[in-house]
């Protein structure tokens, strides 16, 4: 399988798909998903929670109000 990158479409389609969801993931969390996808490993909501719980954040935010700092939440207070 191909390995994604940062700026391959296929990485650029999920964060847009993410933003149309009011949704972005800090550079970290991009990184560790590049990581976990690339590493051919069956993706699971364990896995997914895993890392949610030791990487960190989603950013939510409004169209409105593009300020992502003072709008971030740790998703992991949601799983």
């Amino acid at each position: 399988m191909k390995q994604i990158q940062l700026n391959s479409p296929e990485f650029n389609r999920v964060l847009k798909n993410l933003q149309i969801e009011n949704l972005s993931l800090t550079p970290t969390l991009q990184k560790k998903v590049l990581e976990i996808v690339n590493s051919g490993i069956q993706i699971s909501p364990t896995i997914i929670k895993g890392v949610l719980n030791n990487v960190g954040e989603i950013e939510y935010y409004s169209d409105k109000n593009k300020n992502h700092s003072d709008k971030s939440k740790n998703l992991s207070d949601k799983t």
